[in-house]
């Protein structure tokens, strides 16, 4: 299983806490700003850089599907 970066775990603790300050990122597939680190997700298998995260609405028209197909694929 791959390793969660440090940095990233810092901020889910610092979020967890209230702590959190002016979180920003953009979805690495439409753009959209995310602005709650609870509402975004992992965008492998279609992007694996570490500090990629995408969207609600990315996950379930491009990354769920790809992974579904991944484990179909499987042999």
């Amino acid at each position: 299983m791959q390793k969660i970066k440090s940095k990233r775990m810092e901020q889910f603790d610092l979020a967890l806490r209230g702590e959190l300050e002016d979180y920003r990122e953009a979805c690495c597939f439409c753009g959209d700003a995310l602005t709650d680190i609870f509402k975004t997700h992992n965008p492998a298998p279609l992007n694996r850089e570490e500090e990629a995260v995408c969207c609600e609405i990315c996950v379930d028209k491009f990354v769920r599907p790809a992974r579904m197909l991944q484990i179909l694929n499987f042999r």
